[in-house]
């Protein structure tokens, strides 16, 4: 390995116009260091160059992830796709990364060269005539169910997504805090519902009914985290747990007893819990 000068590095870096979005800071210092190291005057910045592009694959998985899905072509002007989202602060190669849609043989291989950058959402479609395609003439995502699976250049998998049965075997009503705080309406209860897997569920259409009646419905791009949690309440809306509420002006949950069910989309139960 030749020797590294870090301070000549640093000063040919501070040539480089950088903006103070912090996020695109990162991404223009990767992209500078790539340019230094690609030009034949400076070959001691290559260790650099190796290092960063290294330390970022070990931290790819963690941050390159499947973020969505669409699997309904059959409605009009709809598209098959899924999508997959970077949250490092830096680019990540993609080149023979691989995306599985369910089936064996059905794959979409990224070419060499290509890259995700920072903060950005790629999709991969299933038909012709997009930078990233399964290039199939006929839909390749089940609307009955399916489970999408990102590997990496070495056949690691990196990330998964369900929805519709695959997704429903995950899925459990955890917990009803059934005796809320505020008094008279008791918006403050909420029932909890936990992801037990390692993928990503869809969860657009989802329903809790309540033993009294009342119904939630999740709203279109709700994707449940592996291993999270969400929680949805009476009357009032948390961001931390997933900002849902039934947004209802009287207690739902009976405090003598009640059972919650949670159906998916074709109104099928998932899971139920009885206090």
């Amino acid at each position: 390995m030749s020797q590294f000068d870090m301070n000549g590095f640093m000063g040919q870096l501070q040539t480089f116009p950088y903006e103070r979005d912090s996020e695109k800071c990162w991404d223009q210092m990767q992209t500078a260091t790539r340019h230094l190291a690609e030009s034949q005057s400076n070959p001691a910045v290559l260790p650099y160059h190796q290092w960063l592009n290294s330390a970022l694959q070990i931290f790819a998985p963690y941050c390159v992830q499947f973020s969505g899905i669409n699997y309904q072509a059959s409605q009009v002007g709809a598209q098959e796709y899924v999508e997959i989202y970077n949250s490092a602060p830096c680019s990540i190669d993609m080149s023979l990364w691989r995306v599985n849609a369910g089936d064996e043989g059905q794959d979409f291989i990224f070419p060499v060269g290509s890259e995700v950058k920072s903060g950005q959402i790629i999709r991969i479609y299933t038909e012709f005539g997009h930078e990233y395609s399964f290039e199939s003439r006929k839909p390749i995502w089940n609307n009955k169910g399916d489970v999408g699976q990102l590997f990496n250049s070495k056949g690691q998998l990196i990330s998964s997504i369900a929805y519709a049965a695959p997704a429903s075997q995950s899925v459990v009503i955890e917990h009803i805090e059934f005796d809320g705080q505020e008094k008279g309406r008791e918006g403050d209860e909420y029932i909890q519902i936990r992801n037990t897997s390692d993928m990503h569920l869809k969860l657009c259409n989802w329903k809790i009914t309540s033993g009294g009646g009342q119904e939630y419905t999740f709203p279109e791009q709700t994707y449940l985290a592996p291993k999270s949690a969400f929680r949805v309440y009476t009357n009032e809306a948390h961001p931390e747990f997933g900002g849902f509420s039934f947004n209802s002006k009287r207690a739902i949950w009976n405090n003598k007893g009640d059972t919650a069910q949670l159906l998916n989309e074709e109104d099928h139960k998932v899971s139920e819990f009885s206090y």
